[in-house]
């Protein structure tokens, strides 16, 4: 049954992260695109990886102070969520590279990382909750266990 409270539960913490998310990524594109303006070769890769790894600093500190609880260690909390950064990395790089082989996608970066970063939130949403709070595992450890 949808309910206020249910509803409620579904979009509060999106929000909060969306609002962590939205500070992360302006570390990430001013990152990028200060790399980008600097070199004087086309270094969107490298601009890429250097942009995601500041971004992904600032958004652990922020999801661990304001979004989600912290429901396992901060050092094991710390591996995972890098680890699905990592993954993330190398998904949003390769889409950066691939988009940036069309001259059209090429003149307009700002477009390019707009829309692999709306490819990118929900991975990122989803996977940062359960490196925090364990939200999948516990579901399937108590939907398993109770039919033994």
């Amino acid at each position: 049954m949808i309910t206020k409270a249910r509803i409620k539960d579904f979009i509060v913490p999106k929000l909060k992260y969306g609002a962590s998310a939205a500070v992360a990524t302006s570390v990430d594109y001013f990152v990028f695109f200060s790399v980008v303006h600097l070199l004087t070769v086309n270094y969107t890769t490298l601009a890429q990886v250097l942009a995601y790894s500041c971004g992904l600093l600032t958004n652990f500190f922020l999801q661990k102070s304001f979004v989600f609880e912290l429901k396992r260690t901060i050092s094991k909390t710390f591996q995972l969520s890098v680890s699905f950064s990592l993954m993330g990395l190398v998904i949003s790089s390769t889409l950066i590279y691939l988009f940036s082989q069309f001259t059209f996608f090429l003149e307009y970066l700002f477009l390019t990382k707009v829309i692999v970063t709306g490819i990118m939130f929900l991975y990122n949403f989803y996977t940062k909750r359960f490196a925090f709070e364990r939200k999948r595992l516990d579901n399937f450890r108590t939907s398993t266990t109770d039919k033994d």
